[in-house]
């Protein structure tokens, strides 16, 4: 943790270039716990073994009433792990990240390790430079139509994690 104890103040000056790879995710998940998540329930907790981190679902977090079927809580944990994945990025290294990992152990959603070595790109340091920026909104939404040419963009991208975008009410 950085030293501050302060996790929005982390700096990234501080990350341990030097040292071991579990020092490292340990430093990177200092972003990642910034990620948003349902009520703020930040329902998931990490082990770090030797080289790797592994991602699990928290469900003593869970709330039954607002998120039944647990969606939400999946959700949430993606956040995180996004956040991990840009901070990897962002301090140089491509991250080795397996998803779901354990087909007997449903809370293991995934095992990070640092990969090899890469160059950040100007998007994901945009998205880097937004994680200490986050807040949460509790007022309504606006009403106006996203642009044709963002929602191309929103599903290329979506497309490039795996995912699909569905475009519907």
């Amino acid at each position: 943790m950085n030293k501050t104890n302060n996790i929005w103040n982390i700096k990234e000056k501080d990350f341990p270039k030097t040292s071991t790879k579990a020092e490292q995710l340990k430093f990177l998940l200092n972003y990642a716990i910034l990620a948003p998540s349902s009520h703020n329930t930040q329902p998931w907790y990490f082990k770090i073994r030797s080289d790797a981190v592994y991602l699990y679902a928290d469900r003593t977090r869970a709330l039954p009433i607002a998120d039944p079927q647990g969606r939400e809580l999946i959700i949430s944990c993606g956040t995180t792990l996004f956040n991990l994945r840009m901070a990897l990025h962002h301090f140089g290294y491509a991250g080795k990240i397996t998803t779901f990992p354990d087909f007997h152990d449903r809370d293991l959603l995934a095992c990070i390790e640092l990969g090899y070595p890469i160059q950040q790109s100007t998007d994901e340091n945009l998205l880097f430079q937004a994680i200490p920026k986050r807040h949460s909104n509790r007022h309504d939404y606006q009403e106006w139509d996203i642009p044709e040419s963002t929602l191309k963009w929103l599903q290329k991208d979506a497309t490039q994690e795996g995912a699909y975008l569905h475009q519907g009410y």
